[in-house]
């Protein structure tokens, strides 16, 4: 069994000009899914009727043919475009392929394979991003004055931040900035644990949660770990997180948003 999925992309920077079809080979490194090295085939379309278009270069379809079943190759699909798009972006502009819809189709290769099959060859996938509503503009928010301009900024800076690693370090950055005592051999969490931004702590949660200050020490253990993760890379020690790695999403992203609601009120409070 095959299967063929389909992804749109943008380029930045750079253009195809003419179908390409390429032959790669690739072996996940994941103790969970463990397998020999295998061969997936792409193909790159040009959508014609959108060269020009305003936000990038060029848009058009990728198809990428891998040697597994719709459940086995959904394992690894991720890796296969991450690795991709990295490849291309690193040698000639940035490569965005993306992921809202899916859509592919499964290839029987045996008479049994077509039987089991029957006419649910095609599959898709929607990855519905959530938007937040737009608000009216409130002129009593506006305090003259009196808010700290420079963390604001970094605050907005942090907000616009699109990849996880770099959004939770810059809001990372306003707790650093208010809370760090720039002492010598200097342990951040140690000053992080003030009664000040216990305060504040316990006014953004307690609403959604009992928080008491065991609670609070093991969250300022858990966004300095982020942190340092976030920071740095030691993977000969299975340390620090690369761009594509699972728990961007089951851990910074979560921990990034009550970064975001924290610092914001702190902001808004001190």
């Amino acid at each position: 069994m095959k299967t063929e999925w389909q992804f749109h992309y943008k380029t930045h920077g750079f253009y195809f000009n003419k179908e390409y079809k390429f032959k790669g080979k690739l072996t996940p490194d994941n103790e969970e899914h463990r397998i020999e090295e295998f061969t997936f085939h792409l193909r790159i379309e040009i959508n014609r009727a959108t060269e020009i278009a305003t936000d990038c270069e060029q848009s058009g379809k990728l198809f990428i043919t891998m040697p597994f079943n719709y459940d086995d190759a959904k394992k690894y699909i991720k890796l296969v475009i991450f690795n991709i798009s990295q490849q291309i972006s690193f040698q000639h502009g940035n490569f965005e392929i993306l992921g809202g819809l899916i859509t592919g189709e499964s290839i029987p290769e045996t008479e049994e394979e077509k039987i089991i099959l029957g006419d649910k060859t095609c599959f898709a996938e929607v990855n519905i991003e959530e938007v937040s509503k737009t608000t009216v503009f409130n002129p009593e928010n506006i305090k003259n004055g009196s808010y700290n301009v420079a963390l604001l900024s970094q605050f907005n800076h942090a907000n616009k931040m699109d990849h996880p690693i770099e959004r939770y370090n810059a809001f990372f950055k306003i707790l650093e900035d208010k809370y760090s005592l720039n002492i010598p051999r200097e342990k951040i969490a140690e000053s992080l644990k003030n009664e000040e931004l216990y305060t504040y702590y316990k006014e953004v949660f307690n609403e959604y949660e009992k928080t008491d200050k065991d609670d609070f020490n093991k969250f300022v253990y858990e966004i300095v770990d982020i942190r340092h993760r976030c920071s740095h890379l030691k993977k000969g020690h299975e340390f620090g997180y690369l761009p594509n790695d699972e728990e961007l999403v089951t851990r910074v992203n979560p921990m990034s948003d009550k970064l975001m609601f924290l610092t914001k009120y702190i902001l808004e409070n001190s």
